[in-house]
């Protein structure tokens, strides 16, 4: 009987290491786990696609017919990752107001899909948002207040991966008459001031 006792005094004595001992083994194979997926993801930060708006064209249409003038701007995307973009699709809008943007001012989209893969350093097109040199010129004595906006919606290459976005808002800024052709006595210069929100990219 004395014995038995003791046997079960030793039996008991043993679980507190054993449970420490499991304890600190599962918790390592937590650590193990978590490492695995933060070296996966770290590793798919450094290669992922990266697509930022290089710069908006700008050009001047001319109509001899008609003597008018018409402005057309597409935004240049550029993949500035490590890795190309897969089914990518851009838009650019344009709008003329008769007053500043207010702050909940909402963007209008209309996307053009694009199938093929954006290779790194590669540029993808957006097509042409027009404004008339009658708008653009009430704009420089701020009658008019003409902005320009859009995205870029693509993936990685990885699997599964979620749904990427780039987004800009400009105030579209022009010096020199846009209503007449550009010349040496005519300079054009379109800048575009960041409006703060709706600039983001995920």
């Amino acid at each position: 009987m004395e014995a038995q006792v003791r046997a079960a005094d030793a039996a008991e004595k043993q679980i507190g290491p054993a449970w420490f001992a499991a304890s600190l083994s599962f918790l390592g194979t937590i650590l193990i786990a978590w490492s695995i997926l933060e070296t996966r993801d770290s590793k798919q930060r450094e290669l992922r696609a990266y697509v930022v708006l290089a710069k908006i064209d700008h050009e001047l249409q001319w109509d001899p017919k008609a003597k008018r003038a018409r402005h057309a701007f597409r935004a240049v995307w550029e993949n500035r990752g490590s890795t190309p973009a897969r089914f990518a699709s851009v838009s650019i809008q344009s709008v003329v107001l008769d007053h500043k943007a207010p702050a909940d001012f909402h963007l209008e989209e209309h996307t053009e899909g694009h199938t093929t893969i954006h290779p790194k350093g590669g540029d993808c097109y957006s097509v042409h948002a027009f404004i008339s040199g009658e708008d653009l010129l009430a704009s420089t004595t701020e009658q008019t207040f003409v902005y320009l906006w859009g995205s870029v919606r693509y993936r990685d290459v990885f699997r599964w991966t979620p749904q990427r976005e780039t987004r800009f808002f400009f105030r579209v800024i022009i010096r020199g008459n846009p209503a007449r052709m550009i010349s040496n006595r005519n300079p054009i210069n379109v800048h575009y001031p960041h409006m703060g929100r709706h600039n983001t990219a995920t």
